[in-house]
């Protein structure tokens, strides 16, 4: 029996550092993951709202997505909705105070967000916010109004500031 270090003594020392280190590793790179979800998806909720704002001011509400059919307000939000594409996103419309040229409204959206692998879930927001407010370039021939789906946080959409 030999006594002291040699090569075999060291033979366990790499798993040890490895058990260690890749654990790290993985949350490091699952955590850059998710926090590439939560960015897209906060794109996707901006870039679905400044669409269906902008179709709004030039009065083509539903953006020519044949299934959004209603009012003004229906097809704004049902655009919306259809360009940011996540689930559970819930989408409203302050009308302006008259429809005429010029005149804001806005069109806010909220959603709740979600954890993939819950290891963002302490540094995530719980809901993702997105609002624009645009200027009727086209006056609505049926007028837009407020209105859309109820607010996912309970606050009845205070989150959404009312066009000035």
């Amino acid at each position: 029996m030999r006594c002291g270090r040699g090569p075999d003594a060291e033979r366990g020392n790499a798993l040890v550092e490895m058990a260690i280190v890749i654990p790290l590793i993985l949350m490091i790179v699952f955590g850059i993951i998710e926090w590439g979800v939560f960015l897209s998806r906060r794109i996707d909720l901006t870039q679905g709202v400044r669409e269906a704002g902008r179709q709004g001011a030039v009065a083509l509400y539903n953006g020519g997505v044949a299934s959004c059919t209603g009012t003004p307000t229906d097809q704004l939000v049902c655009l919306a909705k259809s360009r940011i594409g996540v689930t559970g996103v819930a989408v409203h419309v302050i009308g302006p105070t008259q429809n005429t040229v010029g005149s804001s409204f806005a069109v806010c959206a909220t959603y709740k967000t979600v954890s993939i692998t819950g290891l963002m879930k302490p540094l995530l927001p719980s809901y993702a916010h997105a609002e624009t407010t645009m200027r009727l370039e086209q006056a609505p021939v049926t007028g837009l109004t407020t209105g859309g789906d109820p607010d996912p946080e309970g606050n009845n959409w205070s989150s959404c500031s009312a066009p000035q």
